[in-house]
């Protein structure tokens, strides 16, 4: 149901004495003829030479105190549908509502630069080169509006240090899906990796059923073999763990954006319902 919008009051003639009583009919000459000189002027403003702009439509009504008032119906009959639609969405459990990503891993694994690849891939904004970053001290933040993907999406990106990794579990909770970032090219570093993995798929606050994409970056440098030890570890950590996650490990280079939008939509794409295809032709 649409919400009343008032806009502009139009002033009756001089000669109108008392507006509030006179009768809507087309014999009155002071009101819908009013709006059809309104709109028809407008239409003459709004004219190409490929023809006539749309206008938008224009209605006679009355505010709260009684008073004569111009009501563009056009904007009101779109907020009323989208309303409607989105009432329809969420009785199917096909929530338009922005979905939260919590993007971690330990520090050097590549997160702020797969953060500004996402802004690259899905935003108006120039992400920052990798000689631009610097180690990331709480929070990086980045959001996609909706139509670059299935939701609007707010990116969190946290630090990954060690004396950080205590405020990871506040962003856990709000969470509805998760990327972990892995160093691929570094096997010193991969044991570390995935004691952290670990802890917080075991974490009281970390949804059991969101899903997870697991980044196996600097692929440029580890090749294969270094994605088949993230990919083996992983699996490692996923049989051990409270629930098994909803997850798959994805090959990235963060430093080119190599393999970002196919991890970052397969990630969003399991936020989608299976019901959400009986949408699709509305």
């Amino acid at each position: 149901m649409g919400m009343y919008m008032p806009s502009l009051r139009i002033q009756p003639p001089p000669h109108h004495k008392n507006p509030t009583q006179t009768k809507t009919t087309p014999d009155d000459p002071t009101t819908v003829p009013l709006v059809v000189v309104q709109r028809r002027a407008g239409e003459a403003r709004g004219a190409t030479a490929g023809g006539t702009q749309r206008r938008p439509r224009l209605e006679r009504g009355r505010d709260g105190d009684g008073d004569a008032v111009t009501v563009n119906r056009t904007a009101r009959t779109r907020r009323s549908t989208r309303v409607q639609m989105d009432a329809i969405y969420n009785a199917f459990g096909v929530t338009t509502a922005p979905k939260r990503v919590v993007v971690f891993g330990i520090d050097g694994s590549g997160k702020t630069s797969v953060l500004e690849r996402i802004k690259d891939a899905y935003t108006d904004v120039t992400g920052l080169r990798p000689e631009q970053i610097i180690p990331t001290v709480g929070m990086n933040i980045a959001k996609v509006p909706y139509g670059r993907l299935p939701y609007a999406c707010t990116f969190w990106d946290l630090g990954g240090a060690i004396a950080l990794r205590g405020i990871w579990n506040n962003y856990f909770k709000d969470a509805d899906a998760a990327a972990y970032v892995v160093d691929a090219a570094s096997e010193e570093s991969l044991e570390e990796a995935m004691v952290e993995l670990e802890r917080a798929l075991n974490n009281a606050a970390f949804p059991r059923t969101i899903p997870i994409v697991i980044l196996a970056n600097k692929n440029d440098l580890s090749g294969p073999e270094g994605v088949e030890m993230v990919r083996a570890a992983s699996r490692d950590v996923f049989a051990s763990a409270r629930a098994a996650p909803n997850a798959r490990v994805f090959p990235t280079d963060a430093r080119t954006g190599v393999g970002i939008k196919p991890a970052i939509e397969w990630l969003i794409g399991e936020l989608v319902p299976a019901n959400a295809s009986l949408f699709t032709l509305l």
